[in-house]
């Protein structure tokens, strides 16, 4: 076995085997597999996908001399069905690649990845040959798929989820790979074909979908179509000096450009006392009514939340309490307001607060909003900033007076022009768009 091979078996050594019980788990959204070539066949290239939607990309955490010879592959998939994919390339020189079939790489926290698995099946290679691409014949352990190594698994077929042929498919995720070591040739191009679909998680519970547009979500974002931020003001921390005062004067200007609702960021969480009550200042209340109270005066819709909440999104397990004791209060103070009115969670949940965290924590929230207010409409959204991409990890309860936010800021250098916080390249101002 030449160098560059050995080091890669050495490498799926160190890969955990046992896995902790605080180990962060999630729906995969993608597989992936890389291919590397041994020092004898040098280079891999004219790489293309044949079928599906790969991305094939260099190994960008290899030296740079070795990335020549070396392909990660991820294609999208769900746990709903498999979904097939093939890449085509041609190898320099006759030799080696290993095949790993991987999961992606996603942190949950530094140093720690996400639990994503995804199972495979009906592997087929073109220009070589690939053994027991099926997973039906069996290894040394029942659990080991045969001409594989690694500490992925084999799995029998269920009712619920088929092989894609045979009886039986391979599980992995990036901390548990399988691999297989193939021989090609050079000049002859070869084609990998794959099924995957990403294995349903202990635990994940299907939404139930809504048929038809006659909820309360459904009436009430009819009210939330053209909105103005009202930030810097209420979500400012005691002391700090960059706040601008939102008066009742600016609320009429804005109802009268044609907006149709304002959105109130609050740190809340700098005006309670000590736990476990957490009780919030009445005269903070009394700031946050007269912004409520004078938007809906004017016929506006009026969403509240709570703000740059950066204790929680960082341990969320030991701020929970206070977060759910702010809604408790807040839902008991505005139980009696018009439904004009609307409630936000939590203002772009990111670090610690991942969307996996947040879901229990929101369907506790909500459980909790609705002992006093059943009627309200609730705006919530998933981890990362309220990225567009989390959605697939965002579980519901069953409640039809939920909407969903997310946040988009593209084409970022134009919404963030003049920022000072978000990098040198935003300093330039000035851009106009389309441009």
């Amino acid at each position: 076995m030449n160098a560059r091979l050995s080091l890669l078996v050495a490498a799926l050594a160190l890969f955990p085997r046992q896995v902790s019980a605080d180990e962060p788990t999630r729906l995969a959204r993608s597989a992936r597999f890389d291919i590397l070539a041994s020092a004898s066949v040098k280079a891999l290239g004219r790489e293309r996908p044949v079928e599906g939607a790969p991305t094939i990309a260099r190994m960008h955490w290899l030296p740079e001399a070795e990335r020549p010879g070396g392909y990660t592959v991820e294609f999208p998939i769900d746990h709903r069905g498999w979904h097939r994919a093939a890449v085509a390339f041609v190898p320099e020189h006759s030799g080696e690649i290993v095949v790993r079939l991987m999961g992606p790489w996603e942190q949950s926290r530094p140093g720690v990845l996400y639990r994503e698995e995804v199972l495979w099946d009906e592997i087929q290679v073109e220009g070589t040959e690939i053994a027991n691409g099926g997973f039906e014949a069996t290894g040394g352990k029942p659990t080991l798929p045969r001409d594989w190594s690694g500490s992925g698994d084999r799995i029998v077929q269920t009712r619920d989820v088929p092989a894609a042929q045979g009886a039986h498919y391979a599980r992995t995720w990036h901390n548990r790979p399988l691999s297989q070591t193939i021989h090609v040739q050079g000049g002859r191009p070869v084609i990998i074909r794959l099924n995957a679909r990403a294995s349903r998680p202990a635990g994940l519970v299907e939404m139930k979908r809504i048929v038809g547009k006659s909820t309360g979500a459904h009436r009430a974002a009819r009210h939330f179509l053209r909105g103005a931020n009202l930030g810097n003001d209420l979500e400012v921390p005691p002391g700090e000096t960059w706040s601008v005062h939102h008066t009742t004067a600016d609320l009429a200007r804005i109802k009268a450009e044609g907006f149709d609702h304002i959105r109130i960021p609050i740190g809340w969480h700098h005006e309670t006392g000590p736990a476990p009550e957490f009780r919030i200042r009445p005269e903070f209340f009394g700031r946050v009514d007269e912004l409520v109270h004078a938007g809906l005066g004017d016929g506006l819709a009026v969403i509240i939340n709570i703000h740059h909440f950066n204790e929680f999104t960082t341990d969320p397990k030991e701020r929970t309490p206070q977060f759910l004791a702010i809604w408790d209060q807040i839902a008991a103070h505005y139980a009696r307001e018009p439904k004009g009115l609307a409630f936000e969670l939590l203002n772009e949940p990111k670090d610690t607060a991942t969307t996996e965290v947040m879901n229990p924590i929101y369907a506790e929230a909500i459980r909790r909003i609705r002992r006093f207010d059943p009627d309200r409409t609730i705006f919530l959204g998933p981890g990362r900033w309220n990225g567009v991409g989390e959605l697939e990890s965002l579980r519901l309860p069953d409640d039809e007076n939920l909407i969903v936010t997310v946040h988009n800021y593209d084409p970022f250098y134009f919404t963030h022009q003049g920022s000072t916080w978000s990098g040198p390249d935003t300093k330039v101002t000035g851009i106009v768009f389309p441009g």
